[in-house]
């Protein structure tokens, strides 16, 4: 779990609740993490005792911060009667993470202060051929392997560390180096080389009742060069002046657009800015944006979420174009352009440089070549499309995608196709668990053939309008047809097809069913079977007593379940997804309370420092599974849009949202 994540596009840095430096990517968000859970610890020698700021001694508070692109750590040690603040940035314009920390000394006496800098690196995600260095001309730690190379130095006082150690961890009997911190003294080994780590030192007197300002940076590269030229102009700019016109450009990227917030409390305002913050962290300068950097999801599992899904990307572009950043929403759209395959759609996921991902979908079922795909994929990507060009107008870049990535995924989507009832072929559902026709995928594809529909008569284009029409409202028809549950009221989650081709429907209550009848236009919002299947899933799915509340994914989810005899997880996205269909049926002010309750519910379960996870303990609220995931954030800064359109729809906080979603 991950307090803060931190970025630019090709440096990423996440940090825990204990200040320390956990994943640094470099140099493509998600790819390539060079510390992958590993620890940069702070220590502290205070007078005569040693502590790490991990240590119970220390009360420590995380924050995101709101204002502007940045984490503050604070940490206070009442035995010891110190305070530790630190503000970390990673600067906008270079791959420079940089850290403010700042000693007070609470009592009336001087104190003789020693902070130290560790570095467990995993370059390459190798164990094996790294060095590490003391640089005496830069006068800096250098690690490297290959064409990925760190720099690291601090200083106080305008003084730069005075001891430093270079060793290895985790062969050969080596804890690790900074073991030898513990004493307050470092061994100024000079070079290693295997799996290396390295600390450093600074030394000070902090005055009685006084402060002291040190700054850490640490630089990425591919050349020894680059990372001595990155260093140099630390030197030349100063810390305090890069972290300041960092965190001042970030302000400025936050309040591009005038966006009041009307009855909204302070904490769902904070949390929509934290929101937008991390999604910016997790979006890589060529276009890619992943679901998650948090590495300690490997822990528990066989890989991580650092890939672009393009559904989760595509959702988080979303939230961007409704905050007004729509140049990283068309970089996401010019990385799927270049990214679908020539047969017009996505794979499973992917990595930040276009590579194929991980995957456990099976090309073949029964002896049977299939696609390992899920479709919605494929879809979502036109509908967010379509958002983004109601937004800009940005009809150059849409004739520049249109026959690779819209026509390419038009014609896709409308020939894999069931002739007999009109609805997708069998593919992965959303949470990527069975191979069947969904309602929810069943959903989005009818509202990506209507994407395709509208960018084909926007260009001229009428015999290819029409083709995905006539597809759309036969998939239309096939899901009310076919997939709509008259017995219950609801739709089933699926259908499932035999060996044999016969059908056989999947009554799961899930709640992305009726979602996506709901949220891609099936049906209106407050038609009757609508309405209907919303009573019995909420009856059916919603969290009551003895519970945090929230709704699951779907009935029986196993899914990091806690007990056999526990209710599913909460997940914040299906949550969200409630006050989504609340509000697309809103008419009066008191329609928007469900919305209002869902924002504020997921504030109270986000982490301390504003993270918000994919699931929560029923019971406890405890966040479970990746932390944070992008997708969480991006369905809240949707649903706080949401709800300021639909205010000034009624009437009742006119102008507070100044671009509009069509």
């Amino acid at each position: 779990m991950r307090a803060y994540t931190l970025g630019n596009g090709s440096l990423h840095i996440g940090v825990d609740d204990r200040g320390r430096v956990r994943d640094v990517f470099f140099p493509h968000v998600g790819l390539e993490n060079h510390v992958g859970g590993r620890l940069h610890r702070i220590g502290f020698k205070i007078d005569s005792t040693f502590t790490w700021l991990s240590d119970d001694g220390w009360r420590v508070e995380a924050h995101a911060e709101s204002t502007t692109f940045g984490g503050t750590i604070v940490a206070v040690h009442d035995a010891l009667q110190i305070a530790i603040t630190i503000k970390d940035t990673v600067y906008n314009e270079r791959d420079i993470f940089i850290r403010e920390l700042t000693i007070e000394n609470k009592t009336g006496d001087p104190r003789e202060v020693k902070v130290f800098f560790g570095h467990e690196f995993y370059i390459w995600e190798n164990a094996r051929g790294d060095t590490g260095y003391f640089d005496p001309e830069a006068h800096a730690l250098v690690h490297y392997q290959g064409r990925r190379v760190f720099l690291a130095s601090a200083a106080i006082d305008a003084n730069p560390f005075d001891q430093y150690s270079v060793g290895v961890y985790g062969i050969e009997g080596k804890e690790g180096t900074f073991r030898d911190a513990e004493d307050g003294e470092l061994s100024m080994n000079p070079i290693e080389h295997g799996v290396v780590d390295s600390i450093l030192r600074l030394s000070t007197v902090v005055p009685q009742h006084g402060t002291r300002v040190a700054y850490y940076w640490l630089t990425a590269g591919r050349f020894i060069t680059d990372v001595q030229a990155l260093h140099a102009y630390v030197h030349k700019k100063t810390p305090r002046y890069l972290m300041k016109t960092a965190r001042d450009y970030w302000s400025a990227w936050l309040s591009t657009q005038d966006i009041q917030f009307a009855d909204l409390p302070d904490a769902v305002v904070d949390l929509y800015k934290k929101s937008l913050f991390v999604i910016r962290a997790h979006a890589d300068k060529d276009g890619s944006i992943i679901a998650s950097s948090d590495s300690d999801i490997k822990n528990q599992g066989r890989d991580t979420y650092s890939y672009m899904w393009p559904r989760d990307a595509a959702y988080a572009a979303r939230a961007l174009i409704l905050a007004g950043d729509t140049p990283t929403a068309r970089q996401l759209f010019t990385f799927c352009n270049s990214i679908i395959t020539e047969d017009g759609y996505f794979r499973h996921k992917y990595l930040p440089d276009g590579a194929i991902g991980s995957s456990w979908h099976p090309w073949v079922r029964d002896g049977k070549r299939e696609l390992p795909i899920q479709e919605d994929e494929t879809a979502i990507v036109l509908v967010v499309l379509k958002e983004y060009y109601t937004v800009t107008r940005d009809i150059e870049f849409i004739e520049q995608v249109f026959n690779t990535l819209v026509r390419s995924a038009g014609d896709f989507m409308a020939t894999y196709v069931n002739p007999a009832t009109g609805l997708p072929h069998p593919s992965y559902d959303l949470w990527e668990e069975h191979y069947l026709v969904s309602t929810y995928t069943a959903s989005a594809t009818c509202a990506g053939l209507t994407a395709a529909a509208f960018f084909a008569n926007l260009l001229g284009k009428q015999e290819l309008a029409e083709k995905y029409t006539t597809a759309a409202r036969r998939m239309q028809d096939g899901i009310v047809s076919h997939l709509y549950d008259t017995t219950r009221g609801t739709f089933f989650k699926a259908l499932r097809y035999n060996e044999h081709g016969i059908a056989r429907a999947d009554a799961t209550i899930d709640f992305s069913s009726v979602y996506g009848v709901s949220e891609f236009g099936i049906l209106p919002p407050d038609d009757e079977r609508v309405l209907s299947a919303l009573r019995v899933a909420e009856e059916k799915l919603m969290l009551h007593d003895g519970t945090i509340g929230g709704m699951p994914r779907f009935e029986n989810d196993h899914y990091y379940r806690t007990g056999e005899s526990e209710p599913p997880n909460p997940w914040h996205v299906t949550t969200l997804w409630r006050s989504h269909c609340a509000l697309a049926r809103a008419k009066t002010a008191e329609d928007l309370a469900i919305t209002r309750d869902t924002l504020n519910w997921v504030v109270q379960h986000a982490t301390p420092s504003g993270m918000l996870s994919e699931q929560l303990h029923p019971r406890t609220g405890a966040p479970i599974g990746t932390t944070p995931l992008v997708w969480s954030h991006a369905e809240f800064v949707t649903a706080v849009v949401e709800y300021l359109q639909k205010m000034d729809d009624l009437g009742l906080c006119r102008s507070c949202y100044p671009l509009r979603r069509k």
